[in-house]
């Protein structure tokens, strides 16, 4: 296959954690109780970064060992916040990766997190430094968000969770380097997805972007899935062709790949090609749509 992007190199592949197919519908459980938790660590960030206009002071990002975590926090010890998915534990950490402190969530309600990341912070950036609760209003309802504990008992979707976003940031780090005007990746905790937006600066009388990421699952659809916008939206008479997913052209206009179709092959390295193939093939449709 002649792929715009090139080939997916063979570096990647050997980083790239096999998906289970089995495993991309029963994730939903798990999926809402973590989509509580980055919460937590995206407040730290939201409330000791400067705000900036796209709101990304608030955002996440991937620090390997299977964590999300803010950028990095000036203070006398520059620290972040993190959360390890796979084990819910919340942690403070150093620039250099080690742990500073950690929190297992299971048993723990919100509040406790609160009152346990209120202590890190003070402890680290000084008193008076407060922690500003988000609003959990549009958040997908799980009992944690009414005050019960976090339970953290689905360890093997959890598990599996984990291994879509360290798959998920190889493939976009790598779409990084090769095309240009791409942001840096990013998790948003609102959606909990995991993304890049292309800029297309090509002299167009108004901003254009394409975004570009994967979802854990939402009300669209509940198992994980690829997407890619693009911005404006544009016509949709003829839509090109897709190496595999399909065209959404309801409420939004995107190419989707469902995770079931990434993980249907077993070995790492059809995988990370099936997705990497979709988003050549979506993101060249995307240009082709917007002219």
């Amino acid at each position: 296959m002649n792929l715009p992007l090139g080939d997916f190199p063979d570096q990647a592949v050997t980083e790239w954690i096999p998906l289970e197919e089995a495993g991309t519908e029963d994730l939903l459980g798990a999926r809402l109780e973590l989509h509580l938790a980055v919460q937590l660590p995206a407040a730290i960030g939201a409330s000791l970064i400067a705000p900036r206009p796209d709101h990304s002071h608030s955002s996440l990002v991937w620090i390997g060992a299977g964590r999300l975590a803010t950028e990095l926090i000036e203070a006398k010890t520059p620290f972040r916040a993190a959360l390890q998915l796979a084990t819910m534990q919340l942690s403070v950490v150093q620039e250099s990766g080690s742990v500073i402190h950690v929190l297992d969530l299971a048993g723990r309600t919100m509040d406790d997190a609160y009152h346990w990341l209120d202590e890190q912070v003070n402890s680290l950036a000084g008193r008076g430094n407060i922690v500003q609760r988000p609003d959990l209003g549009e958040i997908p309802y799980h009992p944690v968000k009414d005050g019960a504990p976090f339970e953290c008992s689905e360890h093997r979707r959890l598990a599996e969770l984990q291994n879509w976003y360290h798959d998920s940031y190889l493939v976009l780090t790598e779409l990084g380097g090769r095309v240009a005007g791409v942001s840096p990746v990013r998790c948003w905790p609102h959606h909990f997805d995991i993304a890049v937006l292309i800029n297309l600066d090509d002299g167009r009388p108004e901003p254009a972007s394409i975004g570009v990421g994967m979802t854990p699952g939402d009300d669209f659809c509940t198992e994980p899935y690829w997407y890619v916008t693009p911005w404006p939206y544009p016509e949709t008479a003829e839509l090109p062709r897709l190496s595999g997913g399909f065209w959404h052209t309801g409420d939004w206009v995107g190419a989707v790949l469902v995770g079931s179709e990434v993980a249907m092959p077993e070995e790492a390295r059809d995988q990370a090609e099936t997705a990497w193939a979709f988003l050549d093939s979506a993101i060249a449709g995307c240009r082709k749509l917007m002219g």
